[in-house]
């Protein structure tokens, strides 16, 4: 009988690079029994979005089951940085798993911001799951209207 593998695990290092973001190892049983590559792959990274208007900086993680005590949010020199953690729940100490897909462990994730935010004006709210921050941009930042006068006929 041939079996051919259709996964590919790549190493630690290209899947970080390729998500942009930091994965920590996963600290439950796949870490032993699969070794570091598997667990690598299986580490939480929550998929982020961010944009800008003239005004604000939006940034918007999905974190289905999180808490607000489970979040750390900074704003650090020109970077979000979105910090949480998921552990198993200690329910059912005397069971054997036969199946642990839902993905638990800590996550850092660097969002890139742009140099002109004003860090004192960062509004964060987690509602059904999904993290949205506002961040103010400075207001030399924004865009400013300027006044064209008219010059009289015949002056320079």
């Amino acid at each position: 009988m041939f079996i051919r593998r259709c996964n590919q695990v790549l190493p630690y290092g290209q899947l970080a690079r390729a998500d942009g973001g930091v994965l920590d190892p996963l600290d439950g049983p796949t870490a032993d029994w699969a070794g570091p590559r598997v667990a690598a792959l299986a580490a939480y990274a929550p998929s982020v979005d961010a944009w800008q208007d003239d005004q604000h900086v939006y940034v918007e993680a999905d974190l289905p089951g999180f808490s607000m005590e489970d979040l750390e949010v900074l704003v650090h020199q020109d970077s979000l940085v979105l910090r949480g953690a998921r552990r198993r729940e200690e329910c059912c100490a005397e069971v054997s798993w036969y199946r642990w897909e839902r993905r638990q462990g800590s996550f850092v994730r660097v969002v890139p911001l742009p140099s002109d935010i004003d860090r004192d004006q960062v509004e964060a709210q987690l509602k059904d799951g999904v993290l949205r921050v506002k961040i103010r941009k400075a207001a030399s930042a924004q865009p400013r209207k300027i006044e064209v006068k008219r010059v009289p006929a015949g002056e320079k």
